[in-house]
């Protein structure tokens, strides 16, 4: 049972992970929020079940000593050291209302980040240090060992690194260049996917923008909802546009049309701006976002 919610703990950090990196890929910011607020949670939760287990093994040998008879010194020394004890303090004093508050959420997930980073960093050091650190011990103290046969025998042959260690080494080293490459692109990625870049806007383009509508402020007043939606995604933007000209499809369809490039980044963030929903009671999602020659 312990091992099942473990292991629902980390695919629920997974998947709130993913779906974090997908929605600021898509300029989503929303549900961004909301998938980090359950990655946070996750986190959390994967943390205090890792303590409690620590406590847990921690009371079994606490009860395991309890039930041993303690020596007669050994219940001497140990009244001694609790009269000279120091006396107890607050625990978490700077948790009061009279100390500096702390925003916890963000206190608590960079924590988690910090650790978990610097657990791949041991693991990685683990996998790969450590055998190249005995190996070297092993041949400065190899000049200190006694001859194979006594101090009258002959002398040692050199024994050589076998291949498959150091085909093993190489493989490790290699598996490190690839995880740290791998982190770098993705870094990377990331960063150059969630920012803007500068664009040259083409002359004589227009940008056709189609939507779908749902919800029940959407069936009240569609054409408001649609002008609502694309002021406060273009507020958003670093460039002004012009306002575009509104069409009715069919039933709660609409084609929005701008006399405008808008380019990779801009259109990436109307189209996630959009699809969002910054409104209450309205569901939008872009059917298509297209190009085409200005008529």
């Amino acid at each position: 049972m312990r091992r099942l919610g473990l292991a629902a703990g980390v695919a629920s950090a997974t998947a709130t992970a993913a779906y974090t990196i997908i929605y600021l890929y898509r300029w989503e910011w929303h549900r961004a929020l909301v998938a980090a607020v359950f990655l946070v949670v996750a986190e959390v939760a994967l943390a205090t079940i890792a303590i409690l287990r620590r406590l847990s093994a921690l009371d079994q040998r606490l009860d395991t000593l309890a039930a041993a008879t303690p020596a007669p010194e050994t219940v001497d020394v140990l009244h001694r050291v609790r009269d000279s004890a120091p006396p107890s303090r607050p625990v978490f004093a700077w948790l009061t209302p009279q100390g500096t508050n702390v925003f916890l959420p963000i206190l608590l997930g960079a924590g988690v980040l910090a650790s978990a980073a610097a657990w791949v960093v041991e693991t990685l050091a683990r996998a790969t240090a450590r055998p190249v650190l005995e190996r070297r011990l092993a041949n400065r103290l190899g000049a200190l060992a006694l001859p194979a046969g006594g101090l009258l025998g002959p002398a040692p042959a050199t024994v050589a690194v076998p291949l498959r260690r150091a085909r093993r080494a190489l493989g490790r080293a290699g598996l490190v260049v690839v995880v740290v490459g791998g982190l770098g692109v993705g870094i990377a990625e990331l960063a150059d996917a969630t920012q803007t870049r500068p664009h040259q806007a083409r002359t004589g383009v227009r940008t056709v923008v189609e939507l779908e509508l749902h919800g029940q402020l959407a069936t009240a007043i569609p054409e408001r909802v649609v002008t609502s939606l694309w002021q406060s995604c273009a507020g958003t933007l670093r460039r002004n546009l012009p306002d575009p000209v509104v069409a009715d499809l069919d039933g709660f369809r609409f084609r929005l049309e701008v006399a405008a490039d808008l380019g990779v980044s801009t259109a990436r963030r109307i189209r996630g701006c959009l699809e969002d929903a910054a409104l209450d009671q309205v569901q939008a999602g872009v059917v298509s976002l297209t190009s085409a020659p200005a008529s």
